[in-house]
């Protein structure tokens, strides 16, 4: 899986925080996608944190193979930059499943 970070106003040590969680929750996402060649899957994560009202924003967007020409989207707005990975990376792994599932039900269909 290709993974591209993008940061916007975070600190340098929440970016350092976040780049680190985040790298331990990607494993969760790579047990889904062994099917696909390393390189097929891209996904693109940012973070944002507003400092008016002190909150963050994870956006999570995952292009797969062979999939309905839509990447997945997960957004979560949280006050806790870490809680904010773990909504957004639970809304896409979701719809990751349904979308793997589907292509499997869509190949027995067509087999």
């Amino acid at each position: 899986m290709q993974v591209q970070t993008f940061t916007k106003k975070l600190t340098d040590p929440e970016k350092e925080m976040f780049l680190a969680y985040l790298g331990k929750k990607l494993a969760k996402f790579e047990q889904f996608l062994g099917e696909f060649d390393v390189d097929a899957v891209k996904l693109n994560v940012t973070a944002e944190k507003f400092t008016s009202n002190d909150a963050f924003k994870v956006e999570m967007v995952m292009e797969l193979p062979k999939a309905t020409h839509k990447p997945l989207y997960a957004s979560e707005d949280s006050r806790d930059l870490m809680k904010a990975t773990d909504f957004a990376k639970a809304k896409l792994l979701e719809q990751m499943k349904k979308a793997i599932e589907k292509m499997h039900h869509e190949h027995q269909h067509a087999a």
